[in-house]
C-alpha cells in the first residue's frame, strides 16, 4: 500500500479525516462525472453506486461503479479504480447515440474517435485551422496541429475564462453564470453531491438514490 511508504498523496487521499467519506471514487470518479456533466450537457437524476475497499487495512474505497439515470432517458456508467495494475491515467469517455458513438482519453488529449452508423470510422486530431472547429474549440488552442497541447495548457484556457469572466463582471457585462467554460462553485457542489450520493447509495447495497441538487440544474 502507497499510503504506508510514505508517499504523501496517497497518505491523505486514503484518510478519512482529510478526504472524506470517500477515497477512490472520491478522488477519481468526481472528474469522470464532470467530465461527462460537461461534455454531453445531460441532467443526471438518479444514481446506483457500489463501492468496495478491496486492499486490506484500507479505509475507504479503492474500487467504485455506479450507473447513473439522466433527466432524457439516458444511462451512463462511471467506474474508477486505484487497484488496476499498468494504468497511468487512464481518464476516458465515450458517448453512445443513435447515429454513433465518440471516444476521448485524456492520456491521448490531441485525438478523438468519432464513429458514425454506416461510415468508416474516423480519427479528429486536434486542428485549431479545422473548418469544422468552433470559436471556443478554436480560441482553446494555441499551437499547430502536430504539436502536443494537454494538460498544462487545459489549466491555461480554464484560468483565461475565468480571468474573462472577472473582467465582464467588472464592466457590469453579462455573463455565463452556472454554465462556465472554467469548474466553478455550482460545479464544486455538484460534485460533493455526487460523492455523498455515491456513499448512500453504495450503504444501501446499491439502491437508487436522487441526486437532488437544485442549485447546480442549469
Amino acid at each position: 500500500r502507497l499510503e504506508v511508504s510514505g508517499q504523501k498523496q496517497a497518505g491523505w487521499r486514503t484518510d478519512p479525516s482529510k478526504s472524506g467519506a470517500s477515497g477512490c471514487f472520491g478522488d477519481i470518479a468526481t472528474h469522470a462525472y464532470n467530465l461527462a456533466r460537461y461534455m454531453t450537457g445531460l441532467l443526471p437524476m438518479q444514481i446506483s453506486c457500489h463501492l468496495k475497499v478491496f486492499e486490506a487495512g484500507r479505509a475507504l474505497d479503492d474500487y467504485g461503479t455506479a450507473v447513473i439515470r439522466f433527466q432524457n432517458g439516458a444511462l451512463g456508467t462511471v467506474t474508477a479504480s486505484q487497484i488496476s495494475h499498468g494504468r497511468e491515467n487512464d481518464l476516458f469517455i465515450e458517448v453512445d447515440g443513435t447515429k454513433g458513438s465518440l471516444e476521448w482519453h485524456q492520456e491521448e488529449p490531441n485525438k478523438m474517435w468519432v464513429r458514425t452508423n454506416g461510415q468508416p470510422h474516423r480519427l479528429f486530431t486536434r486542428d485549431p485551422n479545422a473548418p469544422f472547429l468552433g470559436e471556443m474549440a478554436k480560441a482553446s488552442c494555441r499551437v499547430p496541429s502536430g504539436h502536443p497541447e494537454a494538460f498544462l495548457e487545459a489549466f491555461a484556457n480554464i484560468y483565461n475564462a475565468a480571468y474573462d469572466d472577472i473582467i465582464r463582471k467588472l464592466k457590469g457585462e453579462k455573463f455565463a453564470g452556472k454554465n462556465t467554460l472554467y469548474p466553478n462553485v455550482y460545479d464544486g457542489v455538484d460534485g460533493m453531491n455526487f460523492i455523498t450520493r455515491c456513499v448512500s447509495s453504495s450503504t444501501e447495497n446499491g439502491n437508487w438514490v436522487n441526486l437532488n441538487n437544485p442549485a447546480c440544474r442549469s
